[in-house]
């Protein structure tokens, strides 16, 4: 069985103005492989690509790649004043509701941010009302994953036996890659020895070793290759 544990699911319309501005790592990435791309071409390819109101673009690349399962997710950050809790929520249903409709081919992970107020009831509600199984962390945006608010949640998840998806390895600006150092992970380990964590894009050339080094003595420690090209 082939499983991709780390697809980023946009489950609603994305106009293409709103993206304009907002792609310049990808265009970095681009330049950086050789790949010659304008910042409104690769917008206007993202609108056109990525929202997947239904599930079925997701489904679709799935049965062409010959992928049998998929953990989908979104990310949630504070510090994106666009992101409000209504709004992140309101994503974790969508993408909840559309793994529903496909539980022998999808699964859903929550995004929050554990410095949200309300963090902890929001991931009751996605584990108990939309029936989640994970949840996705983007620590570069400010965390640190072992901060007591992080630490509070992650219990709850434990508990659940759910599944933690965090994000490790470099990011440009203005990313705190201090926070997404896979070693952190060894004192999540520590804390939550019964949660399941996948350290992402440990097809990244800088941080695998380190993350295998880890993983030998964590067995709840595990990781993903995206990035491996």
């Amino acid at each position: 069985m082939i499983i991709d544990v780390h697809y980023h699911l946009s489950p609603f319309e994305i106009e293409y103005e709103d993206l304009l501005g907002r792609l310049g790592e990808q265009s970095r990435l681009a330049r950086a492989a050789g790949i010659k791309i304008d910042q409104e071409t690769l917008a206007r390819r993202a609108a056109e690509r990525y929202p997947d109101v239904t599930g079925e673009k997701i489904i679709k690349w799935m049965n062409e790649a010959g992928i049998d399962f998929t953990c989908v997710n979104t990310v949630d950050n504070v510090g994106d004043e666009m992101r409000t809790e209504e709004i992140a929520q309101k994503v974790n249903k969508r993408i909840a509701d559309i793994a529903n409709k496909y539980p022998d081919r999808l699964m859903a992970f929550a995004g929050i941010d554990p410095r949200r107020e309300n963090a902890l009831d929001m991931l009751k509600q996605c584990f108990e009302d939309y029936e989640m199984k994970g949840l996705k962390y983007h620590c570069d945006s400010g965390y640190d994953p072992n901060n007591p608010e992080s630490i509070k949640i992650l219990k709850y998840l434990e508990k659940k036996g759910g599944i933690l998806l965090t994000h490790t390895g470099p990011l440009g600006p203005p990313a705190q890659c201090k926070y997404t150092e896979p070693i952190l992970l060894s004192e999540t380990s520590n804390q939550l020895p019964n949660l399941k964590i996948i350290a992402a894009h440990m097809g990244s050339p800088p941080k695998w070793r380190e993350w295998a080094a880890l993983a030998a003595f964590y067995p709840n420690l595990y990781g993903d290759m995206a990035m491996w090209h």
